[in-house]
């Protein structure tokens, strides 16, 4: 990945450079749309403007999880499918597994994936990853019509979510040399902070991943051990790297515990609800 450039000698890259060639606007408050694809993808990211729900899940959550109103977060997700004409929208039951499901014509009234990963061919099919601090990852192959969402916590991120969703992609057209990463709305690498053991299973994973972790002088675990901040943008910009992904990513501008006011982030607020990043064929 060769317009990254990330210096082994230094703790951090420039965020806003990765986005520099992405327009995104703000649509009806409630999303973000994502404009490096091409006219035949539809991707966004959605808010926490602009919908139904009461505080504490103020105001588009779209997850039952989390403890709000059922019928609030459905009139919520309907609003997803009409504002964009989806024919269908497709959620996961995300664990932080490692688990990626092909969304096809024999599945299609599933009505929740269990997964942390989906891929489809299929046209006016959306799939939609839920996060509030948590990294999106959108991959587009607008080449040989393949798209993914990908649920990209640090656990998920280790356990090799990136590596097999993009071998799923690859077994369903996708060449790893058109391959376009999009990373959503996650914390920030100023905000995520990790303990020595994280910083620990990644650098037995792969050496570069240390690049992902600054020491927090003067602040200590529990324990009494070192504490770290993490960059999540950058320990998914490796592993896409070390997986033969050669487009430049796009995103990772975005910080949700610093923008509570316009993200949910569960670090933060803990009780809160879901932003969904999207991507459509359409």
């Amino acid at each position: 990945m060769s317009e990254l450039n990330i210096n082994a000698n230094s703790s951090r890259y420039d965020l806003k450079a990765l986005t520099d060639k992405v327009k995104s606007c703000l649509v009806k408050e409630r999303y973000m749309v994502i404009d490096c694809f091409n006219n035949d993808v539809t991707a966004f990211y959605t808010t926490r403007l602009g919908g139904n729900s009461v505080a504490p899940y103020d105001s588009f959550n779209l997850a039952h999880h989390v403890g709000d109103d059922n019928e609030q977060v459905m009139q919520n997700r309907a609003l997803v499918k009409a504002d964009f004409g989806f024919e269908r929208l497709c959620f996961m039951e995300q664990t932080h597994s490692s688990d990626v499901i092909i969304v096809d014509e024999s599945n299609l009234e599933t009505p929740i994936f269990n997964c942390d990963g989906l891929v489809t061919k299929l046209k006016k099919t959306a799939l939609a990853v839920m996060t509030a601090d948590c990294l999106p990852l959108l991959l587009c192959d607008e080449r040989n019509d393949v798209v993914a969402a990908i649920h990209c916590g640090w656990k998920g991120i280790e356990r090799n979510i990136i590596g097999n969703a993009i071998d799923v992609m690859e077994s369903q057209g996708a060449e790893l040399s058109t391959i376009v990463p999009y990373l959503g709305p996650a914390i920030g690498p100023d905000s995520f902070e990790v303990g020595p053991e994280v910083k620990a299973i990644f650098e037995a994973k792969h050496p570069a991943h240390s690049q992902a972790f600054v020491l927090r002088d003067g602040v200590k675990t529990e324990l009494g051990g070192p504490k770290y901040l993490c960059d999540i943008y950058k320990l998914a910009i490796i592993e896409l790297e070390s997986h033969g992904v050669t487009s430049r990513p796009f995103g990772g501008h975005c910080d949700t515990y610093m923008q509570s006011k316009v993200f949910y982030s569960y670090r933060k607020e803990k009780v809160t609800g879901r932003m969904a990043s999207i991507i459509c064929l359409n």
